[in-house]
């Protein structure tokens, strides 16, 4: 069986996303095909302390920056993942990618940017217009969102952006990797077979 192809999003880049990001792959990466969105320079700045020998595998879909600063929200940080998950969309529907998980996601940046953008749901919406999207369920334990209406999975793990903070906290990383697990389960399960259910 191939490995799912899964477009990895790094959430507000001025937050711990990348760091989060590039530790999942750093630890995961044998276990999906991961195809980056968002800016190549962020997640080649994380992946050069974290993973350096990763540089350069796997393909990146670049989201270009504006002003940002590190550490601090702002509406850029929040057009630039309004723009990453508007390019995975983009190739879920093409086809080119399996799923799409979003860690360091910060609802806040991208109403900064867009005051009609209020939360996660309007964010996916945004993405894939004409959709009745509604979030399916809170993955308990270590909170994952998924959602149903869309022709492919999508989950955004409860990952925060933390902002000012250096490192990345285990149960941020935690959530990530169970965001990614679960959406390797959904795609194990063959066609007829039950899928995960929330516990």
């Amino acid at each position: 069986m191939e490995k799912p192809r899964i477009a990895l999003l790094s959430g507000d880049p001025a937050g711990i996303g990348p760091r989060l990001g590039a530790k999942l792959l750093k630890k995961r990466a044998a276990d999906f095909s991961p195809v980056v969105v968002g800016n190549e320079r962020i997640h080649t700045a994380a992946l050069s302390r974290l993973a350096p020998d990763l540089i350069d595998l796997f393909p990146v879909y670049d989201v270009p920056a504006g002003f940002l600063v590190r550490g601090e929200r702002s509406a850029e940080g929040g057009r630039m993942q309004l723009q990453a998950l508007g390019k995975a969309a983009h190739l879920l529907l093409e086809g080119r990618v399996d799923a799409i998980l979003i860690t360091g996601f910060d609802p806040e940046s991208v109403s900064l940017y867009d005051p009609l953008l209020p939360d996660d749901l309007a964010y996916v919406k945004k993405a894939f217009p004409g959709r009745k999207i509604a979030r399916a369920f809170y993955l308990s334990g270590s909170p994952v969102t998924l959602y149903e209406g869309l022709p492919a999975p999508l989950a955004i793990s409860a990952a925060g952006p933390r902002y000012g903070e250096e490192e990345t906290r285990p149960e941020d990383e935690k959530a990530t990797e169970d965001a990614l697990a679960f959406l390797l389960s959904l795609r194990k399960a063959a066609p007829g077979e039950e899928r995960p259910q929330s516990p």
